[in-house]
């Protein structure tokens, strides 16, 4: 008798567990078809290549579960850029692989996430924006020899947060010596300011980093320099 009681209540324990495998299954899939999908945009600065990626995982755990899909995207103006060689291409161009992507957007399921820095350059490149600045482009070649390298140039140092000001900046100038001038002293100014509350935020590594690319840049500006021998520098690591 207790042998069949026990039988009984094995076989309910297992149909038990079945059916909750089964609700949990169920639940899973309605929870990845409804929030599962991750789909984004990248950008990179190496050639103003842009890439739009999706791809599914399980919500909450954020399990991928399918092969990240890529397709590559391009704007007339950065086609432009590159016929003119007005922005540097890796010789032979590069494999996605090799290339620096920085994130520009990213939604998982109907929850789309605040913008990274990389969109606010992308804003400027693409539809009519984009159509704008390929005209200035056109219309001051002069120019811009000087400004989009110099926008590549903050890309690749993922100081997407000057570039509203930079474009701005370059709008108002008249001639290349006067776009030099400006551009110039609002990158030294800015980079002073933001290397100062680097160090006022504890974070001297960035800070010295960022002041050995703006020493490169500016040589003889003595606030940099100063700033830069007032960060100490750690001491190369020694074998134990």
């Amino acid at each position: 008798m207790a042998t069949k009681t026990n039988n009984r209540r094995s076989r309910r324990n297992l149909l038990v567990g079945v059916v909750a495998a089964v609700i949990l299954f169920i639940c899973v899939g309605l929870a990845t078809l409804a929030q599962g999908k991750v789909r984004g945009t990248e950008f990179s600065p190496q050639d103003f290549s842009e890439r739009e990626f999706v791809f599914w995982e399980i919500p909450l755990v954020h399990l991928q579960i399918t092969p990240i899909r890529r397709s590559g995207t391009i704007n007339p103006l950065t086609s432009y850029l590159k016929a003119q060689q007005l922005i540097q291409v890796p010789p032979g161009g590069s494999k996605p692989s090799a290339q620096t992507w920085h994130l520009v957007k990213l939604s998982r399921g109907s929850l789309p996430r605040p913008p990274a820095d990389a969109e606010i350059l992308v804003n400027y490149l693409e539809g009519d924006v984009g159509a704008r600045w390929r005209q200035w482009t056109i219309d001051h070649p002069e120019m811009a020899k000087i400004f989009w390298p110099l926008t590549q140039k903050l890309a690749k140092r993922e100081l997407y947060v000057l570039m509203s000001d930079l474009f701005a900046i370059t709008e108002q100038a008249d001639t290349p010596a006067e776009l030099r001038q400006r551009t110039g002293r609002y990158l030294q100014e800015t980079y002073l300011q933001i290397a100062r509350d680097l160090v006022a935020a504890e974070k001297p590594q960035i800070a010295a980093e960022l002041l050995d690319e703006a020493i490169a840049d500016f040589p003889t500006n003595e606030a940099l320099q100063q700033l830069r021998d007032s960060i100490p520098v750690d001491p190369p690591a020694t074998s134990p």
